[in-house]
C-alpha cells in the first residue's frame, strides 16, 4: 500500500507541476507510515541532494526525505525523483569529501540550509507538524485516499 501511496503522490505531483514540497511530502508520507505501519521505524532526514549531468549540476540543499528502518530511503517528492543521477549525502563532510566547491559562499548557503532542514526533520521525527502549505497537504491526501481507496 505505502509503496502505492508514494507513487500516487508523486503522479499528484506532475500533474499540478509542484515544487519545493519536500517538507510536505515528507509530512504526508511520514504521517500515514506511522499510521499504517506501527512495527517499522521510520525517520525524516535532511539531505543534500547532488545531481551531476553533463549540461549543469543541480544542488538540492534543503531537503528531506524519509528514512525506514534504518535502510531505506524514500523520495516522495517528484521534483527530485525525477532528476537524473541523484546522490544522497546525510551529512556535511560526506559531500564536502567528494564535492569541493570554488565559492565559499555556495558552502556557506549549503549549511545554513542543510542545518535548517535538519531542525525540520528533528521537529517531524519528535511528533511535531511541519507542514508547509496545508490546502497543499489537504488537497494531495483527498488524491492519494480517493485513488487508494479502491485497493484497501
Amino acid at each position: 500500500m505505502l509503496g502505492n501511496m508514494i507513487l500516487l503522490m508523486r503522479e499528484y505531483q506532475k500533474k499540478h507541476k509542484i515544487k519545493k514540497e519536500c517538507v510536505t511530502n515528507c509530512q504526508y508520507f511520514y504521517d500515514n507510515f506511522k499510521a499504517n505501519c506501527p512495527l517499522n521505524t521510520i525517520k525524516v532526514k535532511a539531505v543534500i541532494g547532488i545531481s551531476l549531468n553533463s549540461d549543469r549540476t543541480i544542488i538540492y540543499e534543503g531537503h528531506v526525505v524519509v528514512e525506514v528502518d534504518e535502510k531505506f530511503i524514500f523520495e516522495p517528492s517528484y521534483e527530485v525523483y525525477s532528476t537524473d543521477n541523484i546522490e544522497y549525502f546525510d551529512n556535511i563532510k560526506q559531500f564536502m569529501n567528494k564535492y569541493k566547491l570554488p565559492n565559499k559562499n555556495d558552502m556557506k548557503d549549503i549549511i545554513k540550509e542543510f542545518i535548517d532542514f535538519t531542525k525540520i526533520a528533528d521537529t517531524i521525527n519528535n511528533g511535531g507538524l511541519h507542514i508547509t502549505d496545508n490546502e497543499y497537504y489537504n488537497n494531495q491526501a483527498d488524491y492519494v485516499e480517493e485513488k487508494i481507496k479502491p485497493f484497501l
